[in-house]
């Protein structure tokens, strides 16, 4: 893992993007009272108001005085707040204390701030991030935390990922008190980084029961690797197994034994491997770290690992109603972070063939995303700016950086607006929502356009993986056209699919509920969703059934995949299928 600092806001002030008419920049929040405060100024007033009533001036001036101290200490809070923090020239950015972080591991994120004009007390911090990173809970520090002047500064951060991905770090909240801890408000530091998160498999390992499976030595260097089930130097003669081609069974030997035995052969040519990775919304359901995509990255970057370790070549195909990103098969190191890229983009899209928003929900959504950054507002700085204001900034600010792109070949003004934002989203680390398809025909069609995409790109004898819950998929014409077309070039095809009542939080068993603490309706409402979660997993393990024999009349093997599977048991799996020659 690794984090790539990118200041957008101070991108922004050397680029000199003029603000839309009628936009002005967001003010920061209002000083506000603590409770102590509110009792001295309660005590005051009525000291005043009980000299006045009696004539007893004492009174009436300790009350007046004690107003005067503290409308003097407002005054000094606020004195310094402008000279140590707004006036001041503030560099912001966040450093890692380990050099790699992998998805489900807790990591120590540092922010580090540097040029504090004056000591200031800091009893709150608040981290701003992408929904994929989990940060600790906003409360209280137990030691108010001193931004000394002139003095690197920094904060620690506990953060954790449950996925793989690149996710965005906007900045942070630092929540300011005086010293008499009277007068509290709070400041946002912009501080815009990239946090890179890792598979949870070691990419230079993988595991199993504790022990490293390494790759050989001879792999490692570049030596050429015999391979056992396919190509036609003859091995040796064996004892016939289940899997094993009959055209291999030497019908001599096996007289002469008394039983079937077979040849077994091998080859020097590189093996040719696909992975057809379902993107879809019956994929994403769930806590992020526990849905099925989530798994089924992980499988698929461990895949590609190890095939990659073996001088195999790797393709991968991302789908849902289309093809998402079509990355055609290489070697080596450069195509492995190309997999991980693919995977990366899985998690964040803003295409509208996937991620479809109508236009004005999309511009409040990145509205919404300016005013909290403390980059655009109206009113001074008390709601977000209008759309033509919002549209004109995003649109000036993709063509102040080039690097963003920006969208080329569209049909309509509207078409173009949305296609600003969306590349604006996507450069910023902006989450747009998946969207979710009603139409039956609509995974199905991408998923046959996936196969047939993989078996044009491919010569006869490869290996095509499919990392799918088959959920949503009603309609197998196509599917089984493209599939015979597949095996009738003598391809391996097999499914690992991800069985939906193993990974939905729903679904999971939850620990038995003491039935005499629950009310008569409680306790009827508990075992009706007890029955209605039994009928759906019989009726989802009936359709898997029905979906298995379909896939077995082709000699096309259904795996279901558990969340407790390890990514290296499935690639045993899977090695052993490869090697059994099924053409």
């Amino acid at each position: 893992m690794s984090v790539y600092p990118h200041d957008i806001h101070e991108q922004t002030r050397q680029v000199m993007i003029e603000l839309p008419k009628g936009a002005t920049l967001p003010m920061v929040s209002e000083v506000e009272a603590s409770g102590l405060l509110r009792v001295l100024l309660l005590a005051g007033a009525g000291l005043a108001v009980y000299g006045l009533l009696r004539s007893s001036w004492p009174f009436f001036l300790v009350g007046v005085l004690g107003w005067v101290v503290l409308l003097f200490r407002l005054f000094l809070f606020r004195m310094e707040l402008r000279e140590g923090f707004e006036e001041a020239s503030l560099n912001a950015r966040f450093e890692l204390k380990r050099t790699s972080i992998y998805a489900g591991q807790t990591a120590m994120l540092q922010l580090v701030l540097d040029g504090i004009g004056r000591d200031l007390r800091v009893y709150r911090v608040r981290l701003r991030h992408s929904a994929y990173v989990q940060g600790e809970e906003s409360k209280d520090l137990e030691e108010p935390w001193w931004l000394r002047a002139d003095e690197r500064n920094s904060y620690i951060f506990h953060i954790k990922a449950p996925v793989m991905g690149k996710f965005a770090l906007h900045g942070a909240e630092l929540y300011f008190e005086d010293d008499w801890k009277l007068f509290r408000t709070w400041r946002y530091v912009p501080a815009h980084a990239w946090l890179r998160v890792l598979p949870k498999i070691p990419l230079s390992r993988i595991e199993r029961r504790g022990r490293n499976v390494r790759t050989p030595y001879r792999q490692q260097s570049g030596a050429i690797v015999h391979r056992v089930g396919t190509g036609s130097e003859l091995r040796d003669i064996r004892e016939y197994q289940p899997g094993d081609s009959r055209r291999s069974i030497v019908w001599k030997q096996s007289l002469r034994h008394g039983k079937l035995m077979c040849r077994e052969f091998e080859s020097e040519a590189p093996f040719t491997s696909y992975v057809l990775f379902d993107m879809s919304q019956s994929m994403r359901e769930g806590h992020i770290g526990k849905r099925k995509l989530d798994h089924a990255a992980e499988v698929g970057a461990a895949f590609a690992k190890a095939s990659l370790d073996q001088r195999d070549a790797v393709g991968m195909i991302s789908f849902d109603g289309e093809v998402f990103r079509h990355d055609k098969p290489g070697y080596g190191k450069k195509q492995l972070y190309k997999v991980i890229q693919h995977l990366e983009e899985v998690q964040h899209v803003v295409e509208p063939e996937f991620a479809n928003m109508p236009l004005s929900e999309l511009c409040k959504l990145v509205g919404d995303f300016l005013f909290r950054e403390g980059m655009l507002a109206r009113n001074n700085g008390r709601s977000p700016a209008r759309p033509k204001a919002i549209i004109e900034y995003v649109w000036d600010y993709l063509l102040a950086h080039p690097e963003m792109g920006f969208p080329q070949g569209w049909e309509s003004e509207q078409e173009l607006i949305g296609a600003v934002l969306r590349y604006y989203c996507r450069g910023v680390g902006l989450d747009l929502p998946y969207r979710y398809h009603q139409w039956v025909t609509y995974k199905a069609a991408g998923l046959e356009l996936a196969i047939e995409t993989a078996v044009k790109n491919l010569r006869s004898g490869q290996l095509i993986i499919v990392l799918s819950d088959l959920g949503d998929v009603l309609h197998w014409d196509g599917i089984l056209r493209v599939l015979k077309l597949a095996r009738q070039r003598r391809h391996h095809v097999v499914f690992l699919s991800p069985f939906s009542p193993w990974f939905v939080d729903s679904f999971q068993k939850e620990a038995p509920k003491d039935k005499s603490t629950l009310s008569k309706q409680q306790a009827e409402e508990e075992e009706t969703k007890g029955i209605l979660q039994e009928i759906l997993t019989l009726e989802q393990w009936t359709w898997r059934r029905r979906v298995q024999k379909m896939m077995n009349t082709l000699g096309i093997p259904v795996l279901s995949v558990k969340p407790e599977d390890a990514p290296a048991i499935l690639m045993e799996r899977l090695h052993r299928l490869r090697l059994s020659n099924r053409g």
